[in-house]
Parts: structure tokens; sequence; C-alpha cells
């Protein structure tokens, strides 16, 4: 229905929770963009992830 190729989110390597749903959901891990953001005096690296429509056919049965 929306016709989408590919889905993709940015998540910060800390939250393991979340990254470990989104690779049991079959998101891939792109990249990671070091050091981008400053917060409570700490720096956050952020990862990028995405999944291609084939992944989410292969995944659930359609892409709707």
């Amino acid at each position: 229905e929306l016709q989408m190729h590919r889905i993709s989110l940015g998540v910060y390597d800390f939250n393991t929770s979340a990254i470990k749903c989104y690779k049991a959901s079959g998101f891939v891990l792109e990249g990671v963009t070091i050091d981008v953001l400053w917060m409570n005096e700490t720096f956050w690296s952020l990862m990028e992830m995405s999944k291609l429509e084939d992944e989410w056919r292969n995944n659930s049965g359609s892409v709707n």
C-alpha cells in the first residue's frame, strides 16, 4: 500500500534492548556515527539500521 522499498532507523548504541528487537525484526546494521551527540557529559554514538523490501517480504509474507 505504501510502496516503500527501504525503511531505516537510527538508534543510540547504548539502547541494547531496542537493537536486539530491531535485529530480530530483520533490520541490519549499516553503520555507526561515532560521538554524534554530547549528552549528560558523555558522547552518544548513533547506529543506522535498515530493512529492504525483499527482506520484509521474506520475513512477513507481503508488504502492504
